[in-house]
């Protein structure tokens, strides 16, 4: 095999960190034998999570949030797209949307009174004197049995077989010890016609971007709004990553006084303890496989146009680090 030229070298040289990510991933794509070779690598040199965030600390901020690095570092699993493997995709989902494992929920439907909801996931459920729905609400009924969140689960949610979406999953943001693994925003339109949620998510997004904030964009399951996702490196306390948010909505409303924000739903965490006998708000999971064709609960770009390969994109989102 020949070597590489010093006029190679001395190009390579002069790029930057992300140019040579993109680069060796261009490639990747292409040459099976080079895809392989950076899976065996990257199997190998047990990359650890918090190697994968960006710096999000700027001296504008009204006050030190979070700190984080510049780079766009690989996943520890290396990189995804739409032609990998189901445990692939299932390992990259399940890195960025980390919520309580002992306990999450289904989305349930009734044809009859066209009504939905989502209700926890339990071995009683239903069973004649241990299911009692109309004398307790199910985190705090004695005989509760949550079933664990599983990838046989998050497979069924990518799927997306059953027509009437009851394998749409609901995760429970705040875990033990009253910490998070993300901030999420929920823009709505309460009227149906309204596109005020693409303004007032247009303007949150730029002020992440001021501040150096990864922010992630999903359009919801209904394609009348949006989630915004930001992911941290480590678990932080749901207070703290609420007032981050609270913080990003006041410079954005500082920087667009004609916005009423009105879209504005719910910010996950949605509290920041876990309420006595609750499980606090959970947030329905992206790419869900019914949607999905209808190009909704997928990840969009500045202009709201879904990006081509989801996982892809994915693989390339950064963690914002809680360490100062």
């Amino acid at each position: 095999m020949p070597d590489i030229s010093a006029a190679v070298l001395s190009y390579l040289e002069t790029l930057s960190r992300k140019d040579l990510v993109g680069l060796i991933h261009s490639f990747a794509v292409r040459h099976e034998d080079i895809r392989l070779v950076l899976e065996e690598k990257s199997g190998t040199e047990n990359v650890k999570d918090q190697d994968n965030t960006v710096s999000a600390y700027s001296p504008r901020m009204p006050q030190k949030v979070l700190t984080a690095k510049a780079d766009i570092l690989p996943l520890p699993h290396g990189l995804v797209n739409r032609n990998s493997t189901a445990q692939e995709k299932i390992n990259l989902y399940t890195s960025l949307f980390i919520g309580r494992q002992d306990v999450f929920a289904l989305r349930w439907y009734n044809a009859k009174s066209n009504k939905s909801g989502y209700s926890p996931v339990c071995e009683n459920k239903w069973k004649t004197g241990k299911c009692d729905m109309k004398k307790y609400a199910c985190a705090s009924c004695p005989f509760k049995l949550p079933v664990p969140l599983s990838d046989r689960y998050i497979f069924n949610h990518l799927a997306g077989k059953d027509i009437a979406c009851r394998d749409v999953i609901g995760l429970y943001p705040l875990m033990e010890g009253d910490v998070c693994r993300f901030l999420a925003f929920d823009f709505d339109s309460h009227t149906g016609s309204s596109d005020a949620w693409k303004k007032d998510a247009a303007s949150v997004r730029k002020t992440c971007a001021a501040f150096s904030i990864p922010v992630s964009v999903e359009i919801s399951r209904s394609g009348k709004g949006a989630h915004f996702w930001i992911f941290f490196g480590e678990s932080i306390s749901a207070k703290r990553a609420r007032n981050l948010g609270v913080l990003i909505l006041q410079a954005a409303m500082n920087e667009q006084h004609s916005l009423s924000f009105e879209s504005l739903d719910h910010m996950f965490p949605n509290q920041d303890s876990i309420p006595k006998g609750g499980y606090g708000n959970l947030i329905a999971l992206p790419l869900q496989g019914q949607a999905v064709k209808n190009k909704c609960s997928v990840f969009v770009d500045e202009d709201f146009i879904p990006f081509d390969d989801q996982w892809n994109y994915l693989s390339s989102i950064k963690k914002l680090s809680a360490k100062i």
